[in-house]
């Protein structure tokens, strides 16, 4: 959602995140990046895989390697899993989806800024 700019599917799923024991600090990372000190190697290649989806549409041969710790059906359900949110924002993004009552859109997402 983040990289999608897509104010309501990154502020529901932080929300979700949170609920569920995400830290704001590894929110914060999430919008720093793969390269944010706070991540394992394991999630540095997730987050890497996620942004070669979102931004070239396929996964690099170097993030391809790093993600040797997973199996081919867990390679596919990630590839799987971003292209749904990414049509999921897309969506969202184009009909002009609102945040929820009380719900606060994260300033890097607001493009009056």
């Amino acid at each position: 959602g983040f990289n999608c700019k897509s104010g309501y599917e990154f502020t529901q799923h932080t929300r979700i995140g949170l609920d569920d024991g995400l830290t704001e600090a590894e929110v914060e990372a999430i919008k720093a990046g793969p390269d944010a000190p706070s991540w394992n190697e394991k999630d540095r290649a997730l987050l890497r895989a996620t942004d070669d989806l979102t931004r070239d549409f396929h996964v690099s041969d170097a993030s391809w390697a790093a993600l040797s710790f997973l199996t081919n059906k867990q390679k596919m359900d990630l590839v799987m899993t971003v292209g749904q949110y990414t049509q999921v924002s897309m969506m969202l993004n184009s009909f002009g989806v609102l945040l929820d009552p009380g719900q606060t859109l994260d300033p890097a997402l607001d493009a009056r800024n």
